[in-house]
Parts: C-alpha cells; sequence; structure tokens
C-alpha cells in the first residue's frame, strides 16, 4: 500500500512538471494551480502536495516571483483548512472554486501590465475553473469509484478535456529534434488493446486534438488519428504486430507528406522507441490493465453471474425444501402410528397372571366357563374401568363379583395396572404431541423454503442506463456515487442499492433524485456504513399507504403491572404488524407469558409462516409450561402496498374499522393461544382499506366495561384524525365506568392505527 502511495504521489508530481512547462510556453497558466485545487478537493495529503507544487513550479521556472505566485495557493489552501475544521464544515465545490479564484489573485497583479496580458490573465481564470471541475470529476471516477464503473457523460467529456490538455502538454515538451510526443502516443494506443478497443480511436484523436491546438500543425494531428486506426485494426495477441505496423505507416504518411518525398530518421526515433518499449513489456503488466475496462463497457457478465448464482442456489433451496417436508411427513406418519387405542387384552391379560393363575380355584372356573380362560370375566372389568379410570365393584360382572373368592384383589391390581398404564399414556401422548409440533414446523419450513425457491429462481433484469443517469445526476447535485445498483425482477417494479459518501447518505434530496431517474417514488427502507466512510443505501419503490399508530392502557393491580401487551412493528417493506396479547388474568405473571406470545408471533411471521401454523406451534409451545395460562392474541397485518389487512383472531375480542363515520366490526372468534384442540384454526378476516381509516384493537377489559355498542356509538361520532386522541376517548370512558363501580375493574388495553395515501407527487430538491 505504501508503494502505491508513493507511485500516486509520483504521478502527481510528473503532472505537476508537465503542467507548469506547459504554462512556461503558452503564457497562460490555468491548469497546474486547477489540478493542485482538485487533488485538494479530493482529500490527497495537502503538505504533501503543497510542498511537490512549489517545488515542481521552481524546477519549471525558478524566480521569486513564481514562488509567490505557488505558494498563494498552498496559504489559502492551510488557512482554508483551519476555518472549516473550527467551523465544522466541510470543503464544498463552491468553496473549491472560489478559493482557486483567490489563489490567482497574484497572476491577475502580475498580469496587469497592459491590454493582451489583461486579456491572457482573464483566459487563464475562466479555464482553470473549468479545467478544476473535469479534473474533480475525472478524479473522483479514479481515486473514488476506482475505475469500478463504466464512465458517465460528464466523465467521458471530462476526460476528453484532459485527453487535449495532455497532448499539448507532451507535445511542448520537446527535447531538441526528439518528439517524445509520438513515443507516448504509441505505447497508449497499443496498450488499449488490452482495455477497450473501441476507446482507441476517440483516445488518438484527442490527444491529437491536444497537439494541434498547441503546435498548430495539422502533420501531429493526421499522424494521431492514423495511429488510432491503424491499432484499431488488430487484437491483444497481435499487438506487437500491431506496434511495428503503426511505425511503417508513420513512415510511410510521413514521406508522403514530405515536400520533397524525403524524410529524417531522426523523426521515426519517437516511435521506433515507442514500438521496441511495448514489445518489451511483460505480458503479465498487460493483461493486468484489464481491470479498467469496466470504464468503458457495461458490467452485463458481473451481473449475468448473479443470476447464475441465483439459480443454483434456488436448486439447492428446493432440494432443501423436499427435505423439510419429508421429514415432516414421516414424522407425521409415525405419529399416526403411535396412537393406539387402549390396550384391554394386554391388562387383561397381566390382571389374570398376578391374580388367577395362583388361584386355587382357578380349574373350578374354567369348568364353569366351559374350558375357556378367566380372560373372557376380566376384560369386562377392565374395560369398564378405563371408562371411568378406576375400576370398583360396580364395574365387576356379576359372574364375577358372586363366584370370585378373588374379588377384591383382582381390583386392586386391576387399578394399580390401569394407574401405571395411565402414566405411560400420558407420557406418550405427550411425547407424541412433540413430535406433531416438530412435524408442522418441518412442514412449515418446507413451505417457506419453496416460496423462498420460486423467489430466487426468477432471474433479476438490471439497468445500467439508468444506473449511469443516476451517477451523472448524483455527481451534479454533490452527492459522489462509489457504485449504483438498478435491479428487480419486474421493469416496473425495480430496487436501488447506492454506495455513498456518509455524509450524503441522510440528503434529502436523495430519494428524489432517484426517484425522478426512475419515474416512480422510491423510498429508503435501510442504510449501512460500508467501508472508508462510503455508506450503502437500499431504496424501495415508495407504498401506496402510510401507517401511524397511538395506544392507551389501564394496569388492573395496583402494582402498575398489566397483563397486557402490544406492539406495532414492520415486518417487511410493505408490511406493518400490529398484535395485541391480552394473558390470562392480571400483573406481572400474565404480562410475561403474553410477552412470550408476541415475541414468538412476531418471528413466526417475520419468517414467513402461514397464519394456521403460528398460532398451532404457538400454542403446543406455550402448553408445554405446564401452567393453564392462556393467551388472547389479536394479530392485524396491513399491506401498505394496496392497503389490503388481515384480521388474525386467536381468542382476540372485537376490532373495529371506522371509515367516514361508518363503523365496521371484526367479529372475533378462535380459541386463545394455549388452548390444543386438534383442527382448531385462528380466525381470519380480509378487508381493504381507505386512506384515512381507522383500526381499533381493544382487550376484553375495554370490551366488557363499555360494551361492543357504545364502543361503535363512540367511534361514529369522531371529530379527530389523531390515533392517539381516539386511544385517549376509549381508556377515558373505560376510566369513568369503573369510577362509577358500573363495571369490575380488569387491565385495559387500546391500540389505534390510521392509515393515510402517500402523497403522489414529489418536489425535487436540487439543493446541495
Amino acid at each position: 500500500m505504501r508503494r502505491i502511495e508513493t507511485l500516486k504521489f509520483f504521478v502527481f508530481f510528473l503532472f505537476f512538471l508537465l503542467l507548469f512547462f506547459l504554462e512556461s510556453k503558452i503564457l497562460i497558466s490555468p491548469f497546474a494551480i486547477a489540478f493542485y485545487m482538485a487533488l485538494i478537493y479530493s482529500k490527497q495529503n495537502v503538505i504533501l502536495l503543497s510542498t511537490l507544487y512549489v517545488v515542481a513550479s521552481l524546477i519549471i521556472n525558478f524566480s521569486f516571483v513564481s514562488f509567490l505566485i505557488s505558494i498563494t495557493p498552498c496559504a489559502v489552501i492551510l488557512l482554508a483548512y483551519f476555518v472549516h475544521y473550527y467551523t465544522k464544515k466541510k470543503i464544498s465545490l463552491f468553496f473549491i472554486h472560489i478559493y482557486l479564484f483567490v489563489s490567482q489573485i497574484p497572476v491577475m497583479i502580475v498580469g496587469a501590465n497592459d491590454i493582451p496580458a489583461i486579456i491572457y490573465t482573464a483566459i487563464s481564470v475562466i479555464i482553470a475553473q473549468v479545467f478544476i471541475y473535469c479534473v474533480i470529476i475525472v478524479l473522483y471516477a479514479t481515486l473514488i469509484k476506482h475505475f469500478s464503473l463504466k464512465f458517465t457523460t460528464e466523465e467521458n467529456i471530462s476526460s476528453v478535456v484532459i485527453l487535449c490538455v495532455i497532448g499539448m502538454c507532451i507535445t511542448s515538451f520537446k527535447i531538441a529534434w526528439f518528439e517524445i510526443y509520438f513515443t507516448i502516443l504509441l505505447i497508449t494506443v497499443v496498450l488499449f488493446l488490452f482495455i477497450d478497443k473501441k476507446v482507441i480511436i476517440p483516445i488518438s484523436v484527442f490527444f491529437g486534438l491536444g497537439s494541434l491546438i498547441y503546435s498548430l500543425d495539422s502533420t501531429a494531428f493526421t499522424i494521431s488519428v492514423l495511429y488510432g486506426l491503424t491499432a484499431f485494426c488488430f487484437s491483444k495477441p497481435t499487438h506487437r504486430i500491431a506496434a511495428m505496423i503503426i511505425v511503417v505507416t508513420d513512415f510511410l504518411l510521413r514521406f508522403i507528406l514530405s515536400a520533397d518525398g524525403t524524410i529524417s530518421m531522426f523523426k521515426m526515433l519517437a516511435p521506433a522507441i515507442g514500438a521496441i518499449i511495448v514489445i518489451l513489456i511483460p505480458n503479465k503488466i498487460k493483461n493486468s490493465l484489464s481491470i479498467f475496462e469496466t470504464c468503458f463497457k457495461d458490467r452485463k457478465a458481473s451481473r449475468s453471474l448473479i443470476n447464475r448464482d441465483r439459480h443454483v442456489m434456488a436448486e439447492k433451496i428446493s432440494t432443501l425444501s423436499s427435505v423439510f417436508c419429508e421429514i415432516g411427513d414421516i414424522l407425521q406418519i409415525d405419529n399416526s402410528t403411535l396412537k393406539d387405542h387402549a390396550d384391554v387384552a394386554n391388562i387383561t391379560k397381566e390382571v389374570c397372571l398376578r391374580c388367577c393363575a395362583t388361584c386355587p380355584g382357578l380349574s373350578n372356573c374354567r369348568d364353569t366357563l366351559n374350558g375357556a380362560d378367566t380372560d373372557i370375566i376380566v376384560t369386562g372389568l377392565v374395560a369398564g374401568a378405563l371408562n371411568t379410570n378406576r375400576a370398583t365393584i360396580l364395574d365387576t360382572p356379576q359372574m364375577l363379583s358372586s363366584r370370585c373368592r378373588k374379588i377384591n384383589a383382582i381390583i386392586s391390581v386391576t387399578n394399580e395396572i390401569l394407574k401405571r398404564y395411565k402414566s405411560c399414556e400420558q407420557s406418550r401422548t405427550e411425547f407424541n404431541e412433540s413430535r406433531e409440533m416438530i412435524s408442522v414446523q418441518m412442514k412449515g419450513v418446507g413451505s417457506i423454503l419453496g416460496t423462498l425457491r420460486l423467489d430466487i429462481g426468477k432471474l433479476l433484469s438490471f439497468d445500467t442506463v439508468k444506473e449511469n443517469r443516476l451517477i451523472e445526476e448524483l455527481i451534479a447535485n454533490n452527492i459522489y456515487a462509489s457504485e449504483a445498483i438498478i435491479y428487480g425482477m419486474d421493469k416496473n417494479d425495480y430496487s436501488v442499492i447506492i454506495v455513498v459518501r456518509e455524509s450524503d447518505s441522510r440528503k434529502s434530496n436523495l430519494p428524489d433524485l432517484i426517484s425522478m431517474i426512475l419515474g416512480t417514488k422510491m423510498a429508503v427502507c435501510k442504510i449501512e456504513k460500508t467501508i472508508n466512510e462510503m455508506t450503502s443505501v437500499y431504496l424501495e419503490k415508495a407504498t401506496r399507504f402510510q401507517v401511524v399508530y397511538g395506544n392507551k392502557e389501564r394496569a388492573k393491580s395496583v402494582d402498575g403491572f398489566i397483563g397486557d401487551r402490544h406492539r406495532a412493528i414492520r415486518i417487511a417493506h410493505n408490511k406493518i404488524m400490529l398484535i395485541l396479547s391480552d394473558g390470562m388474568g392480571s400483573g406481572i405473571n400474565a404480562g410475561k407469558n403474553a410477552s412470550y406470545a408476541i415475541n414468538l408471533i412476531e418471528s413466526f411471521y417475520r419468517v414467513g409462516f402461514d397464519h394456521a401454523t403460528i398460532a398451532t406451534t404457538v400454542s403446543r409451545l406455550l402448553s408445554i409450561r405446564n401452567t393453564e395460562e392462556f393467551n388472547a392474541i389479536d394479530v392485524i397485518l396491513i399491506d401498505t402496498s394496496d392497503g389490503s389487512a388481515d384480521f388474525i383472531k386467536m381468542g382476540g375480542r372485537e376490532s373495529f374499522i371506522v371509515d367516514q363515520g361508518v363503523v365496521e366490526v371484526v367479529e372475533c372468534g378462535s380459541l386463545p393461544v394455549g388452548i390444543i384442540v386438534d383442527g382448531a384454526v385462528p380466525l381470519v378476516e380480509k378487508r381493504i382499506l381507505n386512506s384515512g381509516n381507522f383500526i381499533i384493537m381493544v382487550s376484553d377489559g375495554v370490551i366488557d366495561a363499555l360494551g361492543r355498542d357504545a364502543i361503535v356509538d363512540r367511534l361514529s361520532e369522531l371529530r379527530t384524525g389523531n390515533p392517539d386522541a381516539v386511544a385517549n376517548l376509549i381508556i377515558s370512558d373505560y376510566d369513568r365506568i369503573v369510577e362509577s363501580n358500573a363495571s369490575e375493574p380488569d387491565d385495559a388495553s387500546v391500540i389505534v392505527a390510521k392509515i393515510f395515501s402517500q402523497p403522489e407527487t414529489t418536489q425535487i430538491n436540487t439543493s446541495t
């Protein structure tokens, strides 16, 4: 890393020398100072840059005036850094243009001698302001984006300006008859075969244009274009041949253009040296130039790789989904085979073995039964005992009670065996229920993975054209994005990820600019820090509706602990969930149980389980606690994309929808969570909400105190749009009823949500 930094500043110093040398030839000085200021704006080392800048100036022109002119921008920048540090303001693009202008005051003073000098000075000031902007744009692409994205239109234009200036610099740097311009141009056009051959001709043209501007000689421009056309006809494997052919075509063109049909061989030395250098450069170095390819090409290959990986992942998830579903089936089949009825025969056999087998009167009993075993008689006793859970003399068949001398022993042994059997049966039932719960979970996971497989299996489409437009628009508004990705499964439903400076991530105009480019309103859904003070901003298509909510509660117990729990959370970009859990009883224990239920339900819904699976699983999990603590659960899932809402009732009380004074009651139903009933499912009601609608959820303490009709009457008379105010009205009525002793107090909770439309239009704010 230190070696790269050293090389970087060496290149900066080389540019300073070339620019100062050019300025010494053309009598205007806009380039070096603009390049210096652009590097400062790009957060390069101020002290080191200032030193290199002053040294380069003195090498080209060692004089007091040169020193004074070069030290002025350094002093201005150091003072500016001091001021910005204490005012805690960053140096913006506006400020850097101001500091550039102030730094040129000595040039203005020195150049105020006569009219031509004043004109040259004015040209220097104007060109410097344009050149600094172009350099900042290109430095952004190189130092911040690290050549990772295709050049935008603005970056391409800025690159053209810099190419022309470089062409002027190299043309001005001539050692006697040796024109280093043609050496560098030949190396450049040939090496660009390893990057992107489509840009070779534009590079040669604008290099030549810079040479033409400086020398006013069309020959250099013509030869430059010829270099580009010749190199364009070759490819990477034949780049050495391309270098030699360029030398030959250079010779032929000079020969044709010469007035007397002769040509100095010294002029051919520059392209010949360039060709030799190209041939001697190791292939490893040449091939490494491909890292700059992304500057000129759309990254279609990397996007295809993403879709390929998604396809592979989808296949793996599909296989995993099948595995979980099969596990669920196996456990369910095992459960059905394990659910046996009472084994009357086995119990009867054990009773007979312990009582009848050792009885002296066994032979008499068999004679009475015509040789049959005593099992026939004892079976009736055991069957009756299984039905009543205890064997008594009343369950004993008449033949057994009238003839058997050990009837009391038989009843006692039957009860003993029955007790042991019931204990084993209970353990087996609990085990079977646990297996059944796991079976349901396995199938639920399999179903979720199956849905995920369908989502991942869909190919993502990318809009690279809009990505480039977006980056250009952000740069124009002083928001520097190192990367932008616009993707989606549907061209009308894109998602956006942009990587910007941390200071830019929360600018109010950021979503508006992205919305303008995509033609649809976008909203920020997540911001994550990355590295190098950069931040990833994730945006999704703005939903049609927003939801705000208010709540109010009262505790029954004097200790202030309420047995109700509620929560309003966003479980997805377009999903808002409201939960009200009413624990059995009141106080801290009921509150804990209600919290358990809410936490489980929230987690399951976030994962993606369906309503029935969640209700069954949570009920079984809570029932395992061996305490009869049940929860009335009321859940509302609001889809902010279309305004639909699912009302899920698991023992929850009525909910209310208020639409312009009209109150609709969503009925309660289903058993509370914690009560296990085979085949029981939660009550699910779907409604379509409109903008301005209120949704009211209440616990049974409120319903029992006020009554359903009184709540409907109160809601039909609402004169407020504030959810908190609605919740306060209902709790105030509850307090009044309780204080008048018209109702026994209980924990009371109210949640009020209001749904309203998003603004249809967005004012584009382009301020920085």
